[in-house]
């Protein structure tokens, strides 16, 4: 039972864990402070938080559906709406005309005492295996030539579709965008699409403007209004969009966002970066009743893999920051090989030398009993794309791991006109355009989830050597 008093009115605010996305209920009263708020979230939660302290945990006001944030796939920093660091502030003006079930709190404990009794080693600020340019992430972190060269075509009126992998460091390169955009004053928004799922539930054209026009400009406005105020922009508005792929979920929501991408292609001072999965290759075709595609104005680009050079600046910026003995060169090039250059891949392999700090002669055995639990939701997500395919699939799939590490060919002409099997081999991330007409596994790490899954026997596996 909590020891906090709950004054007069109370409300009941939804929280998340930002971690492990666990969602639970607390009721306060409107008059108690903030510290009162998280000592009755501790209490709520008290074996996940039974290593810190009340004062100790973090809290971000947010307000989205629980089933948006509930899927680990979404990003959760865009939600990071404001930090509740005064303790004093009450509830009351915190939280204003709160109705629904949406999610209003996002709590974060400190890293240091994050519970360690857990199936998956516990993560440091400095190290994750979610992919190493993660936001906030600490010092792992490194800026990137494509980054650099996208903003500053961006910043010319040029609008971008982006594709790549789960974890590839798409959120990445918005955080990059949102970061610089604050440092030169520049007007942007940063959203998912995915958010737009609980606006649209009665009336999908209705409910699409109603969150753009919101993520916006801070006001709900009908269709007209919305693009009456795109039209008179006196500034040039950035637009950063996260799971652009959700928009194919809805055919009718397809269509609603395709008509407000061809009309702001038209406006002088707004432009986009959109990110997601290859799914968004598709938005190069030509509608039926339209010569053009609504995103012909747009440039579609694959997120690109880390390069040696790139993991080679990880490598050294490890060792400045975390191990002044560094990984020696022939681990280095092991664990170059086997990420492919995929972030969440190579971070998941410098993870593993991190915890146990093998030798070169060891590291093999080390690799092949710890992977699994390494291990991160993408990669669970994956094995159960395969075990959701029909058996002509797995066939398929059983077949091109004969290819092992090396790239095969196929036609990449137009990417609008694969075979459906490829198709979806590139949108769940299994696959990977390596260079012209050439594709191949994204990386070792997702090669060994796709043998195991499809050949459940000890008959067949990648070697380790």
């Amino acid at each position: 039972m909590s020891n906090i008093v709950p004054t007069r009115t109370l409300i009941n605010l939804w929280c998340i864990v930002r971690e492990n996305r666990s969602i639970f209920k607390i009721t306060i009263g409107l008059g108690n402070d903030l510290d009162d708020l998280k000592k009755v979230i501790k209490e709520g939660k008290p074996n996940y938080f039974v290593n810190a302290d009340a004062d100790e945990l973090i809290l971000w006001r947010t307000n989205v559906a629980s089933n948006i944030l509930r899927n680990k796939e979404t990003a959760i920093e865009p939600y990071l709406n404001e930090k509740l660091d005064d303790p004093a502030d009450t509830v009351r003006n915190t939280f204003q005309n709160v109705v629904g079930n949406n999610i209003r709190v996002i709590v974060d404990v400190p890293v240091t005492e994050q519970p360690s009794a857990r199936k998956k080693p516990r993560e440091n600020n400095i190290i994750t295996t979610d992919g190493p340019l993660q936001p906030l992430s600490g010092s792992l972190m490194i800026s990137r030539n494509f980054f650099q060269e996208v903003e500053s075509i961006l910043l010319n009126g040029q609008s971008f579709v982006i594709h790549g992998p789960y974890q590839s460091g798409k959120s990445t390169f918005l955080f990059h965008l949102r970061t610089s955009f604050i440092g030169k004053s520049l007007d942007f928004a940063h959203l998912t699409m995915a958010g737009v799922k609980g606006s649209i539930l009665t009336n999908v054209r209705t409910g699409f403007y109603d969150y753009m026009s919101f993520m916006l400009f801070k006001e709900t406005l009908d269709e007209t209004k919305t693009f009456a105020h795109i039209y008179n922009l006196k500034d040039p508005l950035y637009i950063l969009i996260e799971e652009f792929q959700y928009i194919f979920t809805n055919p009718e929501l397809c269509e609603v966002a395709k008509d407000f991408f061809r009309e702001i292609s038209n406006a002088m001072n707004i432009h986009y970066v959109a990110v997601g999965t290859f799914k968004l290759v598709d938005l190069k075709k030509s509608d039926s009743d339209k010569l053009i595609s609504p995103f012909n104005k747009a440039l579609f680009k694959q997120m690109p893999m880390f390069s040696i050079q790139e993991m080679g600046e990880l490598f050294n910026l490890y060792q400045s920051n975390l191990d002044k003995n560094g990984v020696l060169l022939d681990l280095r090039t092991k664990i170059i090989e086997e990420s492919c250059g995929h972030p969440a891949s190579f971070m998941i392999l410098l993870k593993i030398f991190y915890d146990f700090r093998p030798t070169l002669d060891k590291w093999t055995r080390v690799l092949q009993g710890n992977l699994e639990r390494y291990m991160n939701v993408t990669h669970t997500k994956l094995k159960d794309e395969i075990e959701e395919m029909d058996d002509n699939e797995k066939e398929y799939l059983r077949e091109l791991t004969d290819y092992q590490k090396d790239h095969w060919s196929m036609e990449l002409g137009d990417l609008t006109k694969l075979d459906d099997i490829d198709n979806k081999l590139l949108d769940i991330g299994i696959l990977y355009i390596m260079d012209i007409n050439k594709v191949g596994f994204t990386s070792c790490i997702i090669l060994r989830v796709c043998i195991n899954a499809t050949f459940p026997t000890s008959s067949k596996r990648l070697s380790r050597d």
